[in-house]
């Protein structure tokens, strides 16, 4: 994802739970890929709505906690610009 998408808020979520017992995939083997990939794993069920906002406001805060990061640093950096006819231009 990240070759394609670059550096974006990811989570890894395992869905249906509801049906556990006819899944395809071990819980362990879930547990162990968000370890690999050094992500939060959410096990959901949208059919019960077994933590579907949670995924939500998790993704949402990392997106918001890297985009004031990346405003502070660009406060501390500003660009520089010249000014033409009273208008700075960067």
């Amino acid at each position: 994802v990240e070759d394609e998408c670059g550096d974006i808020p990811m989570v890894l979520v395992q869905n249906k739970i509801d049906l556990i017992e006819r899944a395809a995939v071990l819980n362990e083997e879930t547990e162990a890929l968000a370890r690999e990939l050094k992500l939060r794993l959410y096990r959901t069920s949208v059919k019960e709505n077994v933590n579907v906002d949670q995924v939500f406001r998790y993704v949402t805060d990392l997106f918001l906690s890297e985009l004031q990061e990346m405003e502070e640093e660009n406060a501390s950096h500003p660009a520089p610009c010249h000014i033409v006819r009273g208008a700075c231009h960067p």
